[in-house]
């Protein structure tokens, strides 16, 4: 794409959306939609008096692509953009366009991983960490670690449900029996999860099963047994009961 067209581009996004906002305030007769109107209209000025190299035109325009990689037609613009051009001087009568146009490309980043997932399944994103395009790879890497937290939110709350013990689920983790507690002891029992991927009951059925089909791992530990000595006060911080003491870690 060349940058005078995606700055084009941009700048006839900020003329449309002033024109919207003209005729809704015509329609409500309100004098905050109207002065939005004028405001968005000074956005599209400034951006086409840009010079072609400003960073900001360059962060938009790399993210207003398809998964190949080609520059869309017209400009994409996420919720969070959105949002940002539509509260142009509704309530800040002093807020000026460089401001807005920098907090506009930050949104449109914000924004890419989620209009990238829209409507795909995981199974296609995980495909796409192997694709020859980059754009769909970078893309699919930068989603599954936006939310890879939020799965195992849910990888744990569903294995807590099932009876499983901090130490079974670290082990299968990989990590630390104190670290996975540490991280997720105030989250049990959510259901989280994130972006374009719907849980269906079939789906959290068959996850279950694969859990429970995973062996009880034994540790021989003194911690494991019926008189397991507490944990270090270092491991888990102040006694509880204490000034300031933070919660103790379960036997299980």
């Amino acid at each position: 794409m060349e940058r005078s067209t995606g700055k084009a581009m941009l700048a006839e996004y900020f003329e449309q959306q002033a024109e919207s906002r003209r005729q809704a305030g015509v329609e409500s007769d309100d004098p905050r939609r109207a002065r939005s109107a004028r405001g968005l209209l000074d956005v599209a000025d400034y951006v086409r008096e840009l010079p072609d190299d400003d960073p900001r035109l360059r962060r938009i325009e790399a993210m207003n692509v398809d998964r190949s990689g080609e520059p869309h037609e017209t400009l994409e613009v996420g919720e969070g953009a959105a949002a940002v051009a539509a509260d142009f001087r509704y309530a800040d009568l002093l807020e000026d366009p460089d401001a807005l146009l920098t907090r506009f490309a930050a949104k449109m980043e914000a924004d890419g991983s989620s209009l990238y997932a829209e409507g795909r399944t995981l199974a296609e994103i995980a495909a796409d960490v192997e694709a020859d395009q980059p754009m769909a790879a970078l893309l699919a890497v930068r989603y599954l670690g936006e939310h890879v937290d939020g799965w195992e939110e849910r990888a744990v709350t569903l294995a807590r449900e099932a009876g499983w013990s901090w130490d079974r689920i670290a082990t299968v983790l990989g990590r630390t029996r104190q670290s996975v507690w540490s991280k997720h002891r105030d989250g049990a029992g959510r259901n989280v999860i994130g972006g374009a991927i719907a849980t269906t009951t079939r789906a959290a059925r068959k996850v279950r099963s694969v859990l429970e089909a995973v062996p009880q791992p034994s540790f021989g530990h003194a911690r494991d047994t019926a008189q397991a000595a507490p944990p270090a006060p270092d491991a888990v911080g102040p006694e509880v009961g204490s000034a300031g003491a933070a919660e103790a870690m379960p036997a299980t």
